[in-house]
């Protein structure tokens, strides 16, 4: 049994973790909403600390040398904060871990900084938004951090969320699919994307910890979809019928583009020119798990 710190722990993607890792491991779970996560947890394997990345690094510091993995999905997507807590302070915990105690520091980056030879865009430091700036701000300086080994991970479109779990933004729009479906099956468009459950990153993290995998970057993700897919296998599943003629929109986008400016950042702008693009990803069947969701319909 191990004892892991884990950020975030009322999130999405950090409520699926620590169900996963209280099962047999010690955890410290950070959170900024304790209520969430009470009733559903092994108390006696879980310890919550109430705050955030201040508050740790503050009034409960003395816990961090006694931390042997570290696992930090905790982010802000925007504003004043975020790069005080994405890079300034992510890395002042990351240094205040005991190099002779802390085995690994699991970080949470974004797969949206990647270009296909999975680098980082030099766009993201000029073109992001916030929160993609400051990913990529904190990817330069973890990628020189030598005292612990960092396994960075760059999760892909993230589905999944339940009563207890909470959702992820692109989940909670999963119900709205049905009703788009009128007017989106007479449109055609040529792009990818790769998408993973919160469930199996949890699963998988427990499995490298397990495991003593070593440390590495990867991206997490299922094998790409096509938007066309996508299409298709919605349709079936609602019971709706191809459309007989689709307008593709790969023509009209010189057009749409001048329309759709001032309601599009520059990274938004940046990133549909790299609409078609598609990644090495890693997932549950990686280690020979079992995955939640293989096909969006799964997830209906």
């Amino acid at each position: 049994m191990a004892r892991i710190l884990l950020t975030g722990a009322s999130g999405c993607v950090g409520s699926y973790t620590l169900e996963q890792l209280s099962q047999r491991h010690e955890v410290l779970a950070l959170t900024r909403h304790p209520e969430r996560v009470r009733r559903r947890i092994a108390a006696e394997k879980v310890t919550l600390i109430e705050g955030d990345l201040e508050t740790l690094l503050g009034e409960h510091r003395s816990l961090l040398s006694t931390v042997e993995h570290c696992i930090h999905p905790a982010t802000v997507w925007g504003g004043d904060d975020t790069f005080r807590v994405n890079v300034k302070q992510t890395l002042a915990l990351f240094r205040a871990l005991s190099p002779q105690r802390c085995r690994g520091i699991h970080y949470f980056s974004t797969a949206s900084l990647l270009n296909a030879e999975h680098q980082v865009f030099t766009q993201a430091f000029t073109q992001g938004t916030d929160y993609i700036r400051s990913k990529a701000c904190a990817h330069q300086a973890i990628s020189q951090f030598s005292a612990v080994p960092v396994h960075i991970y760059y999760p892909t479109v993230i589905f999944g969320g339940s009563p207890e779990h909470g959702h992820t933004p692109v989940s909670e729009f999963l119900p709205q699919l049905k009703r788009h479906l009128r007017w989106a099956r007479w449109l055609q468009a040529e792009a990818y994307f790769h998408w993973i459950h919160a469930r199996d990153i949890a699963r998988i993290l427990d499995f490298r910890i397990q495991n003593n995998v070593p440390a590495e970057a990867i991206v997490l993700g299922n094998p790409a979809y096509s938007v066309r897919q996508l299409q298709h296998e919605l349709l079936a599943y609602y019971h709706q019928s191809p459309a007989p003629v689709q307008l593709k929109l790969e023509g009209l986008l010189p057009v749409l583009l001048p329309l759709l400016a001032q309601r599009m950042s520059p990274w938004d702008r940046f990133s549909l020119h790299h609409r078609h693009l598609r990644y090495r990803t890693i997932n549950s069947q990686s280690y020979g798990l079992p995955a939640v969701a293989n096909h969006i319909r799964d997830l209906l």
